[in-house]
């Protein structure tokens, strides 16, 4: 009886150590092979930011000629003049209008320009009539947007067919 007592209290010794030496295994070897698999997924860059609610790019057509660019929302409310004539682009996908003061193949970039997104698309339209921002804001940009660098102008396909 006391020979089966002293060999159930080695398996248990050596079941104890056997774990032991298997937790201690998990925790120095586990924290290297992570950050291995981390510095995989950082060398990871995005082309450019999904800016359409398309899921892509921004296919932004002309679309004609803002005859102004009025900061109000509407005829009863016109605001100031925020650019007395720009080209007009528009998103075919999403409606997201860009009336800017050059065309964006401009290599002095798109000068003073606005971001709208309450215009519906109509293609071949050729707006020739007053725009109104209705709150947007008019921002400057003097790299050609066609050919930037900037992950945010990347977002955008420009072309002069709807």
């Amino acid at each position: 009886m006391k020979k089966l007592k002293t060999k159930r209290s080695s398996v248990k010794k050596l079941a104890t150590f056997l774990l032991a030496f298997v937790m201690l295994s998990v925790l120095i070897f586990v924290p290297v092979s992570a950050s291995a698999v981390q510095s995989e997924f950082d060398e990871i860059k995005p082309c450019y930011e999904i800016t359409c609610s398309s899921g892509g790019k921004h296919n932004m057509c002309a679309n004609g000629m803002a005859q102004p660019l009025y900061s109000g929302c509407g005829d009863f409310n016109q605001g100031s003049v925020l650019l007395s004539t720009g080209f007009i682009y528009q998103c075919k996908y999403c409606n997201l209008m860009c009336v800017s003061q050059r065309e964006p193949s401009n290599t002095n970039g798109l000068g003073y320009y606005a971001m709208l997104s309450h215009y519906d698309y109509h293609p071949g339209a050729w707006f020739y009539s007053p725009i109104y921002a209705c709150g947007a804001s008019l921002y400057y940009e003097s790299e050609r947007v066609t050919s930037s660098q900037n992950s945010y102008w990347q977002g955008f396909n420009w072309t002069n067919r709807p």
